[in-house]
């Protein structure tokens, strides 16, 4: 009998991996699809929650210089997700396409962690946003 190749192994998971992603991108956003791309300008989602919940992935150019991402109240986030509980997640991504990096702003009832504030740069990171309070409004991003 004959042993299998580790190479072939590989390759079969690299294939079954791949053919799942799209899977896993649209159960992390919660079915969103879409991504705003920023360019070279900052960002501001204050007063503007449902524009925020549109996206799961912002992408900055951040060759020239720093950018930051405002992100919209906790009120207005939490008002994005349908039946919010404590203890849920919200997820989207931020990408720094550059030599600077993004600086995370949170609005109005929003703690964003000291190693969240920050995107480096040339990074694409994952944001968790957990909802502590749904009576008082407010969400920690982690």
């Amino acid at each position: 009998m004959k042993r299998i190749s580790a190479c072939w192994l590989g390759i079969l998971l690299a294939m079954v991996v791949a053919s799942l992603l799209p899977l896993v991108a649209c159960s992390m956003g919660g079915g969103q699809a879409s991504f705003c791309d920023a360019g070279e300008a900052d960002l501001d989602y204050t007063g503007a929650g449902g524009d925020f919940a549109k996206y799961s992935l912002f992408r900055f150019d951040t060759g020239a210089a720093a950018r930051s991402l405002t992100t919209p109240g906790a009120g207005e986030m939490i008002d994005s997700v349908s039946s919010a509980v404590v203890g849920q997640v919200i997820v989207f991504a931020v990408a720094a396409d550059g030599m600077n990096a993004v600086t995370i702003i949170g609005g109005e009832g929003v703690t964003v962690r000291p190693g969240a504030s920050m995107v480096g740069a040339n990074t694409t990171r994952l944001m968790y946003c957990v909802i502590d309070s749904t009576d008082d409004d407010l969400l920690t991003i982690y």
